[in-house]
């Protein structure tokens, strides 16, 4: 088998080189919003509870207190009872102008789960209560073990009518999923409908067209595959992420819709849903923030060998994954054309590190040792796991700055505070597991410390975990 690039059966790291010009200009990745991974939910939530509580007069309280229920999605609940209750509950001009000056007061409107909302109205406690709510499905779209039964129907999406189709739907398809009892799998796929409808923008469809034809070559064939990557569903437990699958499959949709229009002539080339087995599971739940950056994973690539592709996810993070397979479809030759995602965490709108970042970690870790070289101490050491620090994404290279500066110097915080604004594509509620200034607040570690217990920790990388 072909793994990761490798032809062994036993394979060798992936290694992930450094990025080139020609490369940043196809890892920055194309996406319709910022979001973190698990954002501050609750802190929006508090600000909305917090309006709630001062507003007057009860009337008024009564309808902000309805929407916020509405908000929150529970299974067996109707996803469209919010909509229903925007869409039945007035507010005059006065009461209107009261709740924006009362958000306004305590900030609410600053508090982003996402960077852009395609439902924006002109009161702000609907939109933050549509963003809880939106936040909400995201998940419960995402986070799932797996329903064998289910799985298999679940992929047989079909173009056949719009009975499923949620209301203000903007996208011109309509596909039905068949054969599928279980309640829960159902309630997932319409929170995956309604999240794809506020989310996917026809504008971010037609510039991720115009990159990958810009980007195509015809000697890699008349196919463009758009890669995503899917787990091995038959082990017991793995979670089954309905969004992926089904953004990639309305993705793969609209973009042949749009090539017909507006590149006729390439009427032989058609976009394709390529799903890639992902080999080893890579649990962050219980992992260090350096053993986050080794943990990446293995695929089985053998079918992407000399295409033209597309590399495509729901959500981009930290990047590793995204990366990691960047790096195995190079290796086999591959022609990349973009890196898409429905989101993406505002440090990483492109994988290549910004070099601002290499030059922090390389003062940092040399005022801290300034007897070695603790920047190529800690490239030796990441090599043993087919990584160097050039090769690191922004937001991996980020954390190592975090783990080796100083969160209660000062200076130190001050500085990496400044760096961490001026990179950041967009303000958003990072939650506390993600926050790069709670490890910033840790004891820092010397360059050299933290490249020991990297490889004293190679129990915690790729290969060891595959191997077992």
């Amino acid at each position: 088998m072909s793994v990761n690039g490798s032809s062994s059966d036993s394979p060798d790291f992936t290694e992930r080189k450094a990025y080139t010009q020609s490369d940043r200009k196809r890892t920055a990745v194309l996406s319709s919003s910022f979001v973190p991974e698990m954002p501050d939910i609750r802190k929006l939530e508090q600000a909305l509870e917090s309006v709630i509580a001062e507003i007057t007069p009860p009337a008024l309280k009564e309808k902000l207190e309805t929407l916020y229920e509405k908000s929150k999605v529970r299974p067996g609940t109707a996803i469209s009872a919010l909509d229903d209750s925007i869409a039945l509950i007035q507010f005059s001009e006065e009461e209107q102008a009261k709740i924006n000056s009362l958000c306004s007061q305590k900030g609410t409107d600053k508090l982003n789960i996402f960077s852009n909302s395609k439902n924006a109205t002109n009161n702000i406690f609907i939109n933050k209560v549509m963003e809880l709510h939106l936040a909400d499905l995201r998940q419960i779209a995402k986070k799932g073990s797996n329903l064998k039964k289910e799985r298999v129907a679940a992929t047989q999406l079909q173009k056949k009518s719009s009975a499923m189709k949620p209301s203000g739907m903007k996208l011109s398809f309509s596909i039905d999923i068949v054969d599928i009892e279980n309640k829960d799998m159902k309630f997932r796929l319409d929170a995956a409908y309604k999240v794809l409808d506020a989310l996917m923008d026809p504008k971010d469809i037609e510039k991720l067209l115009d990159q990958s034809i810009k980007n195509y070559k015809p000697e890699f064939g008349n196919e463009i595959a758009i890669v995503r990557p899917i787990k091995d569903y038959d082990k017991a437990g793995t979670n089954y992420n309905i969004l992926t699958n089904m953004y990639s499959q309305m993705l793969v949709r609209e973009l042949n819709k749009l090539k017909e229009t507006k590149y006729p002539e390439l009427s032989g080339v058609s976009f394709v849903d390529e799903p890639v087995m992902t080999l080893t599971a890579t649990s962050r739940t219980d992992a260090t923030a350096y053993e986050r950056i080794l943990k990446q994973p293995f695929f089985e690539v053998a079918d992407l060998a000399g295409r033209n592709i597309v590399i495509n996810d729901d959500h981009v993070n930290a990047g590793g994954f995204t990366a990691t397979l960047y790096a195995a479809s190079q290796n086999l030759n591959a022609n990349i054309l973009a890196v898409s995602a429905l989101t993406t965490h505002p440090h990483t709108d492109n994988l290549a590190p910004d070099p601002s970042v290499l030059d922090a970690i390389r003062q940092y870790t040399h005022e801290a040792e300034p007897d070695i070289d603790g920047y190529q101490r800690l490239n030796t050491a990441l090599m043993q796991v087919g990584l160097t620090m050039e090769a690191l994404t922004n937001r991996e290279a980020l954390t190592v700055l975090a783990i080796v500066m100083d969160g209660n110097n000062p200076e130190h915080e001050k500085a990496f505070i400044a760096l961490d604004e001026s990179i950041k594509k967009a303000e958003v509620l990072e939650g506390i597991d993600d926050d790069l200034r709670v490890i910033l607040k840790q004891d820092p570690k010397k360059a050299s410390d933290l490249a020991a217990q990297i490889e004293a920790d190679m129990s915690s990388s790729k290969y060891a975990r595959y191997s077992k």
